[in-house]
């Protein structure tokens, strides 16, 4: 599973991560100093590989924490809208604070004992990786689902209002056509943030299978987990 970068100067393995190799200081790659986001999101489409090979490159990790809210602040409303859609437990709004201190809850341990569990699965196996690495690519790896935050939750809330997320009356009731074209692009989204995850997997270890079972277990305990655990009142 072992992925390196070889010195074309002296034959080195060295890190994937590395600038310079460790024997001859050769250099192995450009410098990447910053995230640039527009270039990202652009290559995102183009070049997801490339895109993400980046997010590992980069000395910096900007725009990693304000992805990190976005990215808990989207697997609130899937939690929340799917809650209210299933019919064992349901929320109006007056539990909207309740509900969101239990996401952050759940959610913040999730990521992070995910984050460390995949590094040390990865050094295991050979890999030499850095844990913020990891923690920048499963946030950068969910850019699609932060999409849908930035651009299309304000549209719901302005088309349906609370019932968005309460389901109380349904959207589909309310303007169908639309709440199903709606739905569809999260969807879309969805799959492709899960594409992602298996891209960013696929970078570190060049295995495809291990690469689709890491992203499948991934995407579960970051966006299905938060759905099915209990709800507590602080």
């Amino acid at each position: 599973m072992e992925n390196y970068h070889v010195c074309e100067n002296c034959s080195t393995k060295n890190a994937l991560y590395a600038l310079n190799c460790t024997e001859c200081k050769s250099y192995l790659r450009e410098r990447v100093v910053n995230i640039d986001l527009g270039s990202f999101v652009f290559r995102l489409i183009e070049e997801p590989f490339v895109s993400l090979r980046k997010v590992i490159f980069a000395e910096h990790k900007n725009y990693s924490l304000v992805f990190f809210i976005l990215l808990l602040i989207k697997v609130f409303s899937i939690s929340f809208i799917v809650r209210n859609i299933l019919p064992f437990q349901k929320f109006d709004f007056q539990y909207f604070w309740i509900y969101f201190m239990n996401i952050i809850v759940y959610f913040l341990p999730i990521f992070l004992l995910l984050s460390f569990s995949v590094f040390k699965i990865h050094q295991f196996l050979g890999n030499k990786e850095r844990l913020k690495d990891q923690f920048a690519t499963f946030t950068f790896a969910a850019t699609p689902a932060i999409m849908s935050i930035v651009v299309l939750l304000p549209v719901e809330f302005a088309l349906f209002g609370t019932y968005w997320f309460t389901f109380n009356p349904s959207p589909f009731i309310l303007k169908s056509g639309i709440a199903y074209l709606l739905f569809g692009i999260e969807g879309i989204l969805l799959l492709w943030t899960l594409f992602l995850f298996f891209v960013q997997f696929h970078i570190r270890t060049k295995k495809i299978l291990y690469s689709i079972i890491a992203a499948l277990i991934s995407f579960t305990l970051l966006f299905g987990l938060p759905i099915i655990v209990p709800v507590f009142s602080f």
